[in-house]
């Protein structure tokens, strides 16, 4: 995991690094177009005339005296009325006043008609072949009035009440002028705003105070009629129905008391009803007998009677005088006190019936005063909405009363709510256009824009440029790399000479990358042999041919090596060695076998055996699938020690996609910055899938110069081998 993360930013990296490098190559074309775009940037600019800005600085508040806000809602103190006057600032009502007190339609500035002496070119008049008409002093007024407004930028303070009026123009006086006339002329629509409202809050409130006063007094006759139809008499600090409160209060009291005496009564009548004749035991048992003084004196001569009788039934008979005197005192006692009874019973059923009439007329009243409090009730209800309404009307007819003498006493004062309190002065320098701002703006985006085109123009290039290129894009490895032949980069590709650079002493990075491919070819061959090698390509025209007759020659000069032409569509082999045109060659070693030695050639200054592709077959992937050719492979096999056979294009037929699988080993040839990524990969995958053995990629033709010139990912390798090795030509190094 950590590996595959560190590879991830490793490519990353390089990638910027790619491009990095890439905008540095071009760093002087890049930094040549920013410097010629800055250039007529700054000439543009040149051209303009420079405008001045001038500001002044207003304060917006609410008069302390006038209270017209109450009567008009929406000239309080909130924010919704400072961003009215915000708006009423940006008006096209005060840029017209500004125009008119400056005169600004005789401004060549601000009167486009009048900005020049000669007429304008109409394109749309060129159409129509009218003339434009003549305009007006009123289209000449609006016009005018619109350049003024649009001149005109307001600003508010930020948590202030604060505004900044703020006017650009290409006279610094002018600007300053307006910009003032502007807060002047908000300040005279003020005046003018607040001088007729006042006059209309007056005519209003003294038309209104008419009709109010007439209200207030229908209100008030109201509550008196009410008052005397009623018989309300209203106590200080007391509502209509206290003091007959305080009488049920009273009464209810009182019918407590006397229903209590009543009840108390009601039982005593019971029990002396109860009790039947008077006796001592009975009499005892009532309450109110025994609350009685004379009763306790009758109790007492009873008791005393009671008790000689007894004491004297002790010595004498009935009969005795003793006994006759005792027993009659006795009876004498009994009978005063039934008849003290008799009478107190007579008081006490009295008694009760003067106080259960009481509880009766009590009763009755009660429930008189009650009725009486809720008639009470009844009318202080409608009372106190009479009360209410003269206290409402009263209420309003006061306020307005007090407002209308207030407006009336201040409608002549004209204290301004808006003040100038930095005006505007004549600014020094321009603020538009800045020129140095723009210029360097200019060169960044001009150059930024130029890198991006390069590193776009990257991004799109899907060729094979170095071999960073080969394992970022193919995902295959580098075999070798054979550097940009000078001679041979403006030959013809249908060129009769071979391409011998091998043996061109003025090519030595040449030869030495054929060298290094047939190291590394014999360095792949170490486990597995290597014997036969196909060369092929994705298209034609990337140099397998000339690879092939290089790579022979190089084996040749430390192994017994045949290079066999197997491109039987377009062979060229014959031809660049300069072989007799019916010179035999595969085709006929494939028909006929016996005629095989017959079909190779010893060509003497490459040091190799040739086998050309010999005449055209009608079907060559029918004989190159033959047995024929695969015995004569092998035969061939034991006869050198290497044999190269140079392919047709695997994107075009499919002659190379067999001959891999009748070989030791696939070379794939890819010009570089030539041939598209995703052709050459399905090349490769069409190999791949038939197993044939591709030992890498020979990137063919590359320009060491240009690479290390535009800063290629590979350079600083490239430069340093070339610088030792002599990659780069004599001339160039």
């Amino acid at each position: 995991m950590v590996s595959s993360q560190s590879s991830e930013t490793a490519e990353i990296s390089i990638d910027i690094m790619r491009y990095v490098k890439l905008v540095l190559a071009y760093s002087g074309r890049i930094i040549a177009f920013g410097v010629v775009v800055s250039l007529l940037t700054y000439l543009v600019l040149s051209t303009i005339k420079p405008q001045y800005e001038a500001t002044s600085t207003l304060l917006i508040e609410q008069s302390q005296i006038l209270s017209i806000e109450e009567v008009y809602s929406g000239f309080g103190r909130s924010s919704d009325y400072l961003l009215t006057q915000f708006e009423i600032l940006k008006s096209r009502d005060l840029s017209r006043r500004v125009t008119e007190k400056l005169g600004l339609v005789d401004s060549t500035e601000f009167n486009p008609f009048k900005s020049s002496g000669e007429k304008s070119f109409s394109f749309r008049e060129y159409l129509s072949g009218e003339s434009a008409p003549v305009p007006t002093a009123a289209d000449e007024f609006e016009e005018t009035v619109n350049r003024v407004w649009e001149a005109i930028q307001v600003r508010p303070v930020l948590r202030t009440q604060l505004v900044n009026i703020t006017v650009t123009s290409i006279n610094p006086s002018l600007a300053a002028n307006v910009a003032n006339a502007v807060g002047e002329a908000y300040i005279e629509i003020q005046l003018e705003t607040k001088s007729g409202v006042n006059k209309d809050a007056s005519a209003w409130l003294s038309k209104r105070l008419v009709g109010m006063k007439a209200t207030l007094e229908s209100s008030e006759g109201k509550l008196q009629a009410f008052r005397e139809e009623n018989n309300l008499i209203e106590l200080p600090d007391s509502s209509l129905g206290s003091l007959v409160s305080q009488e049920i209060q009273s009464i209810s009291t009182e019918l407590s008391e006397a229903r209590s005496r009543r009840l108390d009564l009601e039982t005593t009548s019971k029990q002396i009803k109860a009790m039947g004749t008077a006796s001592l035991d009975r009499v005892s048992t009532i309450p109110a007998f025994l609350q009685n003084g004379s009763t306790n004196s009758l109790f007492e001569k009873v008791v005393s009677a009671d008790l000689r009788v007894n004491e004297l039934s002790k010595r004498y008979g009935v009969k005795h005088p003793k006994m006759i005197s005792a027993q009659s005192e006795l009876n004498s006692s009994l009978t005063a006190l039934d008849d003290h009874f008799s009478r107190l019973s007579k008081g006490l059923e009295s008694e009760y019936q003067a106080a259960l009439n009481k509880e009766k007329a009590l009763d009755a009243l009660l429930v008189q005063k009650k009725d009486e409090i809720r008639r009470i009730n009844r009318a202080e209800f409608q009372l106190n909405e009479y009360k209410r309404e003269v206290s409402a009307n009263q209420q309003i007819y006061d306020t307005f009363f007090s407002r209308i003498r207030e407006t009336t006493e201040t409608s002549d004062l004209g204290a301004a709510t808006v003040r100038l309190t930095d005006p505007a002065l004549t600014p020094k320098y321009p603020v538009k256009p800045k020129k140095g701002m723009i210029t360097v703006a200019a060169f960044i985006i001009s150059s930024g824009l130029m890198a991006a085109v390069i590193i776009l123009l990257e991004v799109l290039n899907s060729t094979i440029k170095n071999a960073s290129d080969v394992t970022r894009k193919l995902g295959a490895s580098v075999l070798g790399i054979v550097p940009l032949y000078k001679s041979a980069a403006s030959s013809d590709p249908d060129d009769k000479l071979l391409v011998r650079a091998f043996s061109d002493e003025a090519a030595p990075g040449f030869a030495e990358s054929i060298r290094s491919l047939r190291t590394n070819i014999t360095l792949a061959g170490l486990e597995h042999p290597v014997k036969t090698i196909l060369v092929t390509s994705t298209v034609p025209g990337e140099g397998k041919t000339t690879t092939s007759a290089n790579l022979a020659e190089a084996y040749g000069q430390v192994e017994k090596t045949l290079l066999i032409d197997a491109d039987m569509r377009k062979p060229s082999l014959a031809r660049k060695v300069a072989l007799p045109f019916n010179s035999k060659g595969l085709s006929n070693a494939v028909a006929y076998p016996d005629q095989l030695d017959e079909c190779i050639h010893h060509i003497p200054e490459l040091g190799v055996d040739i086998m050309p592709s010999g005449p055209l077959p009608p079907n060559p992937l029918e004989l190159l699938g033959s047995p024929n050719f695969e015995s004569i492979l092998h035969v061939l096999s034991d006869r050198y020690d290497r044999i190269i056979i140079d392919s047709a294009p695997t994107k075009l037929v499919s002659d190379g996609v067999l001959l891999s699988t009748l070989v030791d080993a696939v070379i794939y040839v890819v010009n570089a910055d030539s041939t598209r990524d995703g052709v050459i990969k399905g090349s490769l995958q069409r190999l791949s899938a038939c197993n044939a053995r591709v030992l890498g990629i020979v990137l063919n033709q590359l320009d060491f110069e240009k690479e290390i010139k535009y800063g290629g990912v590979d350079s600083e390798y490239y430069a340093d081998y070339s610088q030792g090795y002599g990659y780069l030509s004599s001339k160039n190094s």
